[in-house]
Parts: structure tokens; C-alpha cells; sequence
């Protein structure tokens, strides 16, 4: 995967169940990618003091250091446990001051990837992990891999790994991500491409075998020069008429990993701030890995 790797894989935590389960799915991340894992939580700045001052300000200020801190050797003990089978990690813990996604975003310039919970555990959580995964996927400079609540690392490891496939103005970032994943983890990847034809009911049988034709044409050539490269994965490429974001989230109840692009054009023809991104992240079954284009 292309990329910086002086932070290697950086998580985000919080405490929350689902920072747990994003901590061991970027564990095993970085021992199968042999970078280190940097796990990060982000404490509030008070920029601003209380007036007039609050005497117990600085009572609140360590109570907030002492539960991070809490926060980071927890953390550390679940990406210990979730490699324990798999092999050595390097792994450190810092606690950093400022607005979350602003940070992380900052250390995304370094980083292989950056990887947060998709949810908290409580509305208040669900809230503010919500808006950190998704002021990531839009301004983050690598891969964000966004991890649903509960630990899918140990979901069938025959699954394969589900491509989104995007038009050439998605870049080739999501493909190769795609392909790297699938080879790591040996297992297959299923490439789909969805065309969104509002329409397509009106088209009789032989122009919609037609059109089918020329996508699948179109697709296996958009693969081609990645399949080259990764000889050992096995590609099964699908071309489907719908909504896209149905059938993204759909597929991945088959699959143990969902990779796709910020944009472009055809069936994926909607910017990280549409709906199909936005929706596929939110009700994947999986973890979502999401590049922007370049």
C-alpha cells in the first residue's frame, strides 16, 4: 500500500467497546503489514479557562489524564491479546490534546492508515465517533478503516475481501488496497460494480444483455493490471444493476473486509459526502477501508 509509514497504523480511542474492537482489528493489521500500531486518544483542549475560576479545574484536569491513561493500558492489553497467535507487534500509546478528528487527521500524514470505531456506547458517543469516522474519511491523507462495534476478526477467514469498484476518476488507490488485503489474508476478492439505471426496466432483454457485455468488458480491463500484479488472488468480478449502496452493504455480509473509493463515477458516482460512502460505512457487516482520491 502506498504511503508513509513513520506512524504506521493509527488507532483511535475512547474507551468504548467499539474503540476495544477497533484496537484489535488495527492490531492484527499492522502484525500482517509488520508496521507498527500507534494508538491514540485525544483529549478536549481547554483553550479557554473558566471564569470566574473554577477551584476544581485542575481536579477534573487529572481525573481526565488518569482515565486516559486507563484508556491507553486497556487498549494496549487488547492489541497484546488479539496478536498473541500471530506474531510480534511494536506498538505505542500516546494521549494527545486537541479536537479528535483535526489530530488524527494531522497524524493521517504519516500514517499507512487510520483506524477508528465506527460507534461509542452511548449516544453522546455514537454522536461524537460518528462525526470523528466521518470527518476522517473525508479529510484523512491514507486509508480509514472504520471497524463496527463487534470484533469481526475472528468472521470466517475464507471470507473474501469486497471491492467496490469506482471509475478511473476514484483512482487506483481503493484497487490496490483491495488486492493487498486479499493477498495478505489469502483469501479471494470479489469485485463489484453496480450500475445505478433508474431506468433500467425500460431496456429489453437484448440491450441489457448488451449493456452486461460491455460492463463486464469494461471491468475486467479496469482489473487487469492489478491481477498481473497478484497472480495468488483469485478475482470474482460482478456487475449488477441497483442501488449501490444497498448492495455494497448487501455483499459484505459475505465478506470479511469492504474496501471502495471516495469517489467517482458510474454506480459509485457520489462524493464521500453522499449518501452511498456515508451509508456503506454506517451498515456494513464489516469493516469498511475508504481512500480518497488523489
Amino acid at each position: 500500500m502506498a504511503g508513509s509509514t513513520r506512524h504506521g497504523i493509527v488507532v483511535g480511542v475512547d474507551g468504548s467497546e467499539t474503540g476495544a474492537a477497533a484496537v484489535a482489528w488495527a492490531a492484527r493489521e499492522a502484525v500482517r503489514r509488520d508496521v507498527p500500531l500507534s494508538i491514540v486518544h485525544v483529549l478536549p483542549s481547554r483553550a479557554t479557562p473558566a471564569w470566574p475560576e473554577f477551584p476544581f479545574s485542575n481536579v477534573f484536569a487529572a481525573r481526565d489524564e488518569d482515565r486516559a491513561r486507563m484508556i491507553l493500558q486497556a487498549a494496549e492489553r487488547v492489541a497484546e491479546l488479539s496478536v498473541e497467535n500471530l506474531g510480534p507487534i511494536t506498538l505505542s500509546c500516546t494521549t494527545l490534546t486537541g479536537h479528535a478528528t483535526a489530530t488524527l487527521v494531522g497524524l493521517s500524514e504519516d500514517a499507512t492508515m487510520v483506524v477508528v470505531g465506527r460507534s461509542g456506547d452511548s449516544a453522546l458517543h455514537r454522536r461524537f465517533l460518528g462525526s470523528v469516522a466521518s470527518g476522517l474519511v473525508h479529510r484523512a491523507r491514507c486509508a480509514v478503516a472504520v471497524v463496527p462495534g463487534d470484533d469481526l476478526g475472528a468472521r470466517a477467514h475464507e471470507f473474501p475481501i469486497l471491492l467496490g469498484v469506482d471509475g478511473p476518476p476514484a483512482g487506483e488507490f481503493p484497487i490496490a488496497i483491495a488486492f493487498d488485503e486479499a493477498s495478505l489474508r489469502g483469501v479471494d476478492l470479489v469485485a463489484l460494480h453496480v450500475w445505478a439505471l433508474t431506468e433500467v426496466h425500460r431496456f429489453d432483454a437484448a440491450e441489457r444483455q448488451r449493456l452486461i457485455g460491455v460492463g463486464e468488458a469494461a471491468l475486467a480491463a479496469r482489473l487487469a493490471h492489478w491481477q498481473s500484479c497478484y497472480p495468488d488472488v483469485r478475482v470474482d468480478r460482478r456487475l449488477l444493476f441497483g442501488e449501490p449502496a444497498h448492495l455494497l452493504v448487501e455483499a459484505s455480509g459475505s465478506a470479511q473486509l469492504t474496501v471502495m473509493g471516495s469517489h467517482g463515477s458510474g454506480g459509485f458516482a457520489e462524493k464521500l459526502l453522499g449518501s452511498v460512502s456515508s451509508e456503506v460505512v454506517r451498515a456494513a457487516r464489516t469493516p469498511v477501508i475508504v481512500m480518497r482520491a488523489k
